[in-house]
């Protein structure tokens, strides 16, 4: 599987940044605009002057004008805070464009925007056992260390989505990005605990779903073995141009499916090809979805 990186597509993705629309309130000093009064070089309001606060920001203009001390106030800036979770189940594990080697050039894209807009970023893997935590990285010099994670990674076992999530901890605002096909089996009752769960932490949720061109348009016909690739159950179906019509639309439906749950609660939904170009799905696909900016 060709995982490289194109350094050259990373200088493209400089000027943007990701649209986080939740107030922030705390954590560290960063590139994005907070609810909390500061004093950064970005003037947000005045008030009135009272006993103790700073001389060095009293407004003398305004003294000038209205013969009473008023002070001036900035917009404190704060970092975003970003988790990016990555379906590493084996069904991602499938297409001849792979849709797992897709899903590590979006966490990689979107990691490196975050962190070069002074963010911090947190990928979590989701395997059948429970979620991984491989990096939480703040700096451009963690970005090498996330390539390096991102590489290393393999897609195996059964999808479990629902259980890691609910597990993970929250303590600050920011997105949650859940990057998989999201072909599991029991998907709405499953999708809206996940959700709810993320809007309750206080959480902007995004998914991005990723099916490959086998997956949405199959052109296969008679009697096949079909294989199921994390549980490796065999099944013997005789494939009709009926049959193929019923799966066209019940694949639709998962996805509507997926987009109205996602969308009642806030969030946004992105579905991608994996044979798309990266550089279009960044640079065009997310910014239609007005993920970037």
């Amino acid at each position: 599987m060709n995982r490289k990186f194109d350094k050259e597509f990373f200088k493209k993705l400089n000027n943007i940044s990701i649209k986080l629309n939740l107030k922030l309130s705390k954590g560290t000093q960063g590139g994005r605009k907070s609810k909390a009064r500061g004093t950064s070089v970005e003037f947000s309001d005045f008030r009135e002057y009272v006993h103790g606060d700073d001389f060095r920001r009293v407004d003398w203009n305004a003294y000038g004008r209205f013969e009473k001390l008023f002070v001036k106030l900035f917009m404190e800036e704060r970092e975003g805070n970003f988790s990016i979770f990555i379906d590493c189940s084996k069904s991602m594990d499938f297409g001849e464009f792979n849709k797992g080697n897709m899903a590590l050039k979006i966490a990689a894209s979107l990691s490196y925007i975050a962190i070069n807009n002074l963010d911090r970023v947190r990928i979590s893997v989701l395997k059948e056992e429970g979620t991984e935590l491989f990096n939480r990285s703040r700096g451009k010099e963690s970005f090498i260390k996330i390539i390096d994670g991102l590489e290393s990674l393999e897609f195996s076992g059964k999808t479990n989505l629902k259980s890691p999530i609910l597990k993970n901890r929250f303590t600050s605002i920011g997105m949650s990005i859940l990057i998989s096909d999201f072909l599991i089996s029991n998907g709405e009752e499953e999708i809206e605990e996940i959700v709810k769960y993320l809007t309750y932490k206080k959480q902007q949720v995004v998914f991005i779903q990723i099916l490959c061109k086998e997956e949405r348009d199959p052109e296969i016909m008679g009697t096949k073995n079909i294989i199921d690739m994390e549980t490796k159950d065999e099944a013997k179906v005789s494939i009709t141009p009926k049959l193929l019509k019923l799966y066209k639309s019940r694949i639709k439906e998962h996805e509507d499916m997926l987009k109205n749950i996602v969308k009642k609660y806030g969030g946004a939904f992105i579905r991608v090809n994996s044979e798309e170009d990266i550089e279009k799905i960044i640079l065009t696909d997310l910014f239609n979805h007005k993920l970037l900016g």
